[in-house]
């Protein structure tokens, strides 16, 4: 096991790590969360509906989720540095162009083209490459790396409404595409190897360790065709789409909702503030204990805490004075878990061969949930006059995702054989299971390998 962990330890791996979190700051950062600060410029400027910016942002979010698959697609053929180098080069030249945008009809399509260069430089293929070059700390160095998108959502939008306020929101739009030229694409290019540099001794330590087990290298792992024939495959898919369902819907009308119960939006917002904040702490401690402990039951049990979330908030209210703070620590903890473990499970399911593509197939499930869930909980307050029914249909949607994360099982292919003449449990005189040579050979990773020799507590046979 020497060199797994001189592998871990190399300091190079970490330049990595620095790299993805200046790529979800920035990229992340101004992408995801600072939009809101222009609906209201953009608007006063054009005399553009607020339905037609909302929509703006709806196709924006949609490019962003299916450009995912074709992102991890290009990280697998032609590496991580130069998809996220064009990634970083088309959105910044998105961002220049906004501010001399003539009309709705452009400003729509200059936002698809953004929501494409933003999926290719920033979850996808940073979660891609730190996986493939860790792997006994993996789950830290991305709970490490998914730190970028919290700061990113705390630093970006009051700097980008500080330059509407002082300037005006065409030099907030120039300001983000120096960022994405001047900054982000030179970190890009000082810390983002060209090819993931741990894939040959990842395969040449595990490669030993399988001789010794019996069981296949975690290098090889499914190609994107296998894993769609699985259902962990879409099981992640629908813990993907129902999770951002409702964390996107319950985002966007938090705030109303809370006026609507008599709520100060200021106090509101604060209360929605401390859970990014306590994202931030649900990353790390959910990266750190992925190392140790079975990542299925954390997956269910972050999703379960946002589940949780929502039942305080609606059943307790917001008036007694614990239920907010509950609900912002809950919350928290559970959005900043959730996206990184599911990360972890897809790579213990279906090993790195293909870990790009199949990845940005599962992360593509954010298209209809951002969607759909904020749609739906417009739709039922136009129905019904309140939120009461909307938070009930999102507590349904995390529920629904804690037992999907604790029903999965990995596409073991077969998990036992019985050699004639021997029992299940006899071994050989290595300690490996007797069973025929081409049976072994098709077995999935197993978590010893996966662990770094390491056996993960909790793990299911």
């Amino acid at each position: 096991m020497a060199h797994a962990f001189e592998h871990s330890l190399n300091p190079y791996r970490w330049h990595v790590v620095f790299g993805g979190f200046v790529a979800l700051l920035i990229a992340g950062g101004v992408g995801l969360f600072s939009f809101s600060v222009f609906v209201v410029p953009l608007a006063d400027s054009f005399g553009w509906s607020r339905a037609a910016i909302s929509g703006s942002a709806a196709l924006w979010a949609v490019v962003f989720g299916v450009s995912g698959p074709l992102a991890g697609m290009c990280v697998d053929r032609h590496g991580a540095r130069w998809t996220m180098l064009a990634g970083a080069a088309v959105a910044g030249g998105t961002y220049w162009l906004m501010a001399y945008v003539p009309n709705l009809a452009v400003f729509l399509l200059l936002m698809a083209i953004s929501g494409a260069g933003t999926a290719a430089c920033t979850v996808v293929p940073v979660q891609t490459i730190v996986s493939q070059e860790f792997h006994r700390m993996r789950g830290r160095a991305l709970g490490l790396v998914m730190l970028g998108l919290g700061f990113g959502g705390l630093v970006m939008p009051p700097a980008a409404n500080a330059l509407v306020v002082h300037f005006n929101w065409q030099t907030a739009f120039q300001v983000g595409a120096c960022l994405m030229w001047l900054v982000l694409m030179p970190a890009i290019a000082w810390t983002i190897p060209a090819r993931a540099a741990g894939g040959d001794r990842l395969r040449g330590e595990t490669s030993r360790l399988s001789k010794d087990d019996g069981r296949q290298p975690h290098a090889d792992g499914s190609t994107l065709r296998e894993a769609l024939r699985t259902g962990a495959f879409w099981q992640l898919f629908m813990i993907r789409a129902l999770f951002v369902f409702g964390s996107a819907g319950l985002g966007l009308h938090f705030i109303a909702w809370a006026d609507g119960q008599g709520i100060a939006s200021q106090r509101a917002a604060n209360f929605f503030g401390l859970a990014v904040g306590v994202s931030i702490v649900g990353r790390i401690a959910c990266g750190w204990l992925s190392d140790w402990w079975n990542p299925n039951r954390m997956l269910a049990a972050t999703v379960a805490a946002t589940a949780a979330s929502v039942a305080v908030v609606a059943l307790i209210g917001p008036h007694w004075g614990p239920s907010l703070t509950a609900f912002a620590v809950l919350y928290g903890f559970g959005l900043g878990g959730t996206g990184l473990l599911l990360t972890v499970v897809v790579g213990r399911c279906f090993g790195m061969r293909h870990f790009g593509r199949i990845l940005g197939m599962v992360l593509s499930g954010f298209a209809p949930g951002a969607v759909l869930g904020p749609l739906a909980a417009g739709l039922i307050y136009d129905w019904r006059g309140s939120y009461e029914a909307a938070l009930a249909l999102f507590f349904i949607a995390f529920a629904a995702c804690a037992l999907l994360a604790l029903t999965i099982r990995r596409p073991w292919e077969p998990s036992r054989t019985t050699h004639p003449g021997r029992s299940e449990g006899e071994h050989n005189g290595n300690g490996a299971s007797a069973a025929p040579a081409n049976e072994t050979s098709r077995r999935r990773p197993s978590s010893f390998v996966e662990a770094g020799g390491r056996p993960i507590v909790g793990e299911q046979p």
